[in-house]
């Protein structure tokens, strides 16, 4: 008696879950979401997007990430770690910038690069192992 008993509530109780989940499936399948009103006022944390560096033509951009003193872009491009040192000296210099300070080692080539306002930072990786180098670029604030 107690079994048959037992085997009453287990039936009743998987009836019900199937019911509460059939009524939610029936209810989720006629929602319709209100429209959304645009805001045009937006208010929040005023960024300072440094645009206007240009980068070398068939670049891949991995990424950017805003860090608590400027933005760094990481790209990948098929020039060779002196093409983008090259590259960075000619677009700079033509706009009055200055070398802060350069360093060539084996496998990357770091160039800091500053005006009055702000440091960019130039790091070109050589990839061993790709025919690309990994190209970082970061700005910060002075």
């Amino acid at each position: 008696m107690g079994m048959l008993k037992n085997y009453r509530v287990y039936t009743l109780a998987t009836l019900l879950v199937l019911g509460v989940f059939g009524l939610s499936y029936y209810q989720f399948q006629d929602y319709k979401p209100h429209a959304l009103k645009q805001v045009q006022d937006i208010k929040g944390l005023e960024t300072n997007r440094f645009s206007d560096i240009p980068f070398p033509a068939d670049t891949e951009k991995i990424g950017v990430n805003m860090t608590s003193q400027g933005e760094q872009t990481t790209f990948h491009t098929p020039m060779t770690m002196k093409e983008i040192r090259d590259f960075y000296y000619n677009v700079f210099q033509n706009h009055n910038w200055e070398i802060e300070s350069e360093g060539s080692y084996d496998d990357f080539i770091i160039t800091k690069y500053k005006n009055e306002n702000r440091i960019i930072t130039v790091i070109a990786f050589d990839l061993a192992d790709n025919d690309k180098t990994l190209v970082s670029i970061e700005v910060t604030s002075r």
